[in-house]
């Protein structure tokens, strides 16, 4: 088996893609490198890199771009990302051959988040250790994904949502806030990180008792 590369060898694959960022995104004719800044790109490789010891992170992202990469520099277990645009993925494999970022198993899903999710929450017992809401910002797409990467989010592992100045996810962000069973690790502006702290794979409804944190 191919040992994971040094913490030395992903930081400088970090700081490699953080100082020359690619345009991998064309928003209204014109190319971008999109929304997350050097802080939120560093946050999500600390929190993939600190699973490092008990033998990766797998993680799963809906939408892609420099996250994607930032992921791969961080070598987790396993990377899942569900992006319904072709042409973006081909730009992002194209970078992630010219960086060398090949990552021990990588799956992309060229589809929407709400065809690919159901079946990748399938399983009855929860796999993931960080998962990213950064897909569809569109009513209840936000909603959706996070009902299935819930599911499949281990206890005290990481849930990101992105772009909360947009209303779909900013009322995801103010559900989250007023759970007892996630509490928040980081407020990085328009991107928060939580931490799910319940053993629940559902919220409860409006009539079940609140959640019991451990």
């Amino acid at each position: 088996m191919t040992s994971l590369p040094s913490a030395k060898s992903c930081e400088e694959r970090l700081r490699t893609i953080i100082s020359d960022k690619p345009k991998l995104h064309c928003w209204n004719g014109e190319w971008r490198i999109g929304g997350l800044t050097d802080h939120m790109l560093r946050k999500l490789f600390d929190i993939t890199r600190s699973f490092e010891t008990s033998g990766g992170a797998t993680v799963l992202e809906t939408g892609a771009g420099l996250s994607t990469l930032v992921f791969l520099a961080a070598e987790p277990r396993k990377l899942i990302t569900i992006e319904p645009d072709p042409e973006l993925i081909g730009r992002i494999k194209s970078e992630i051959a010219r960086l060398s970022l090949r990552g021990p198993d990588h799956q992309f899903y060229t589809d929407c988040s709400e065809n690919i999710l159901p079946e990748l929450a399938k399983d009855e017992v929860p796999y993931l250790n960080v998962a990213l809401i950064d897909g569809g910002h569109g009513m209840p797409t936000v909603f959706v994904d996070f009902c299935y990467m819930n599911k499949a989010l281990k206890q005290g592992r990481y849930l990101a949502v992105d772009d909360i100045q947009l209303h779909s996810a900013r009322q995801l962000y103010l559900l989250l806030k007023q759970q007892p069973g996630f509490e928040i690790s980081a407020d990085l502006g328009k991107l928060i990180v939580f931490k799910k702290i319940a053993d629940i794979r559902f919220l409860p409804d409006f009539l079940e008792p609140a959640v019991c944190v451990q």
